[in-house]
């Protein structure tokens, strides 16, 4: 009696299959969303989403059948998926129903209509407003001559091998201290094109290499070596050779035309999404 008893108080425990973790302007968000364990940042971004279809459809943005079909005749097409009914079948077999994938393909292409607008108001940058940032900001002219050494991982790469690559690197290093040069190292251990060049990677402005590569390559003094850094190709070792400051040539303004039409459509971006923050009503449901 008493392991039926047990039994009957097991299975009636409840079970939480999903809640919501957030409204967004009277719209849920589900835990079933954002996947098990999703940390905060998860749940912000898909908010930010949602904000981004709301201003949307305040613009009168509309997304209708017609692009729906296209669009996942293109998906279709891009997977090799030989026909409409097997891609029915595949998005079934994810757990989700034909109606549900059209929705939220709708609601990607309806963000994608938004983004487009806003990223597009940062897309003018006159001379004059170019000529006063760099007055303003020197560093953005900055141009660093480079030399780099990568052992190379895949983005998907286990810790393990993050850890040895990293290991190795320090092992080079100490092969620096003991007086071999870089360019040696960089020649018999490198795995990057530049290798054969002693890793010269010649001179470089910013906004064109991997983030992490960029920001300790421009944050080392001149002359340095700095290293293990983990970038999206690997790990590396980082010899800043000299650095300038200037924009006289033409192609280094085009260069710095084209991250400040980034960096204002980024901060258009933010803007919009911080005023539909303001307008809509947004409410976080803590467990």
């Amino acid at each position: 009696m008493i392991s039926i008893l047990a039994a009957i108080t097991i299975a009636s425990t409840p079970v939480v299959v999903d809640r919501v973790v957030a409204v967004v302007d009277g719209r849920p968000i589900l835990l079933s969303e954002l996947g098990p364990g999703a940390p905060k940042e998860a749940v912000e971004a898909l908010i930010e989403k949602r904000l981004l279809q709301a201003e949307g459809r305040s613009r009168g943005l509309n997304v209708g059948d017609a692009e729906i079909d296209t669009a996942i005749e293109q998906v279709r097409s891009r997977n090799n998926i030989p026909d409409l009914a097997t891609f029915k079948q595949a998005v079934e077999a994810s757990g989700r129903t034909w109606t549900q994938y059209r929705t939220e393909l709708g609601e990607q292409l309806l963000e994608r209509q938004i983004m487009g607008q806003i990223m597009s108001q940062g897309t003018q940058v006159t001379d004059r407003e170019l000529n006063e940032v760099i007055k303003r900001e020197p560093e953005l002219i900055e141009s660093r001559h480079l030399r780099h050494l990568l052992l190379r991982l895949t983005p998907q790469a286990q810790d393990w091998e993050v850890q040895d690559a990293a290991a190795r690197a320090k092992s080079l290093l100490a092969q620096l201290d003991s007086g071999t040069s870089f360019e040696e190292l960089a020649i018999a251990n490198s795995e990057d094109p530049s290798a054969g060049n002693g890793g010269d990677l010649g001179w470089i402005g910013r906004g064109i290499t991997d983030p992490a590569f960029e920001k300790a390559a421009f944050q080392a003094a001149v002359g340095s070596v700095v290293g293990p850094v983990r970038s999206a190709f690997g790990v590396h070792l980082i010899q800043v050779v000299a650095q300038r400051r200037k924009a006289d040539g033409k192609e280094q303004r085009e260069m710095l035309r084209n991250m400040l039409r980034r960096r204002n459509a980024e901060a258009a971006l933010k803007r919009t999404i911080e005023r539909a923050r303001r307008q809509a009503l947004v409410k976080l449901i803590d467990e």
